[in-house]
């Protein structure tokens, strides 16, 4: 009786969590219809909707809202790969306690929305800014690589994904050791119920912090960043594979991709498990540096110790807000604590 009453209430939790989101874009997205509608004329609100579009932040939060709608809510391969992800998850749990409506798959959630809307208003102006202090101040230092080895393009590519993994891996490994990246890294990390969403729990502070890592030897040595639409495509899909909560290493293919169950002792609560496998996309990197760790049949516990983290308990669409706040500021109010990687 019990879990038949936590089905229903996380259905319709995530039913009008959904409901209201589609809503809530639909009515900033068509702002302009609406206005129109209430007063024809346009007399007496012309000047309103021509401030509001002035604004910077409005348009940048108005292409946000479109891609929750066309990458989210109304996208058929979201919802399809979703399921598949969640069909794996009821049929291997790494974790056999977890519900797969679970607080934390609604916080993820949540995080997910919420990376389109943080990802227009800091990290592409960002990025941006990065490029043009390059541009203005390091471009002279830059070296042709692909062009002075004469790379053909597929070459170029494969080293191209190569580079970017690898400082992917430098820049994790990074925000595990240093103990002020770890201050926002560890909000990732907070997360005790793994699941897809799970990648999308990363703190702008982190981004930001580690994006320069990432991006500027590929600026100095001129290797372009892959841009692909099958490269993307698996660069995201593939870490929302790897953080469910799935019991699967993949056989063999552990030892070139990063798997459910490498990245879950990656997150485990088990100091024996600390410092182990950064990679992001391949796990050989782990295993050239050693950092890998090869008992390839355990699924520990997850999450950081931290009490005062604020951990969702509940799938409440009036908290998990306000738990996303509270989980976006944690970072610039804590002590520097122990990590737990």
């Amino acid at each position: 009786m019990k879990n038949n009453n936590y089905r229903n209430l996380s259905s319709k939790w995530l039913v009008r969590s959904l409901l209201i989101l589609v809503i809530a874009a639909t009515l900033i997205l068509y702002a302009d219809h609406i206005l129109k509608a209430v007063d024809p004329s346009g007399l007496f609100l012309e000047n309103i909707r021509e401030g509001i579009r002035q604004i910077p932040a409005i348009q940048i939060i108005r292409k946000a809202c479109r891609q929750v709608l066309r990458e989210v809510l109304l996208s058929p391969t979201f919802y399809l790969l979703t399921l598949g992800i969640l069909i794996l998850e009821w049929w291997k749990p790494g974790n056999r306690k977890q519900k797969l409506l679970s607080p934390g798959l609604g916080q993820d959630l949540l995080w997910l929305i919420g990376s389109f809307f943080i990802a227009g208003l800091l990290l592409v102006p960002f990025t941006a800014l990065l490029r043009s202090g390059y541009g203005h101040f390091l471009r002279p230092l830059s070296i042709n690589l692909p062009g002075q080895l004469q790379l053909p393009p597929v070459v170029t590519m494969i080293v191209a994904i190569l580079a970017v993994d690898f400082l992917s891996w430098y820049a994790h490994w990074l925000q595990h050791h240093n103990r002020f990246l770890w201050r926002f890294h560890a909000v990732h990390h907070s997360q005790a119920e793994m699941n897809l969403f799970t990648d999308a729990r990363f703190h702008f502070g982190d981004a930001l912090i580690a994006y320069p890592l990432q991006i500027l030897p590929l600026y100095l040595l001129l290797i372009p960043f892959p841009h692909g639409i099958y490269y993307v495509f698996f660069r995201i899909w593939y870490p929302r594979f790897y953080h469910a909560n799935i019991k699967m290493n993949l056989g063999p293919l552990k030892y070139i991709f990063v798997t459910p169950q490498s990245h879950r002792v990656h997150h485990s609560t088990d100091r024996k498990h600390w410092d182990k496998n950064f990679g992001v996309i391949f796990s050989f990197w782990d295993y050239l540096f050693r950092t890998q760790y090869r008992g390839y049949q355990e699924y520990p516990s997850t999450g950081i110790d931290d009490p005062n983290f604020p951990v969702e308990t509940h799938l409440s669409f009036r908290e998990l807000p306000k738990n996303y706040l509270k989980q976006l500021l944690h970072p610039f109010h804590i002590r520097q604590r122990q990590s737990s990687t």
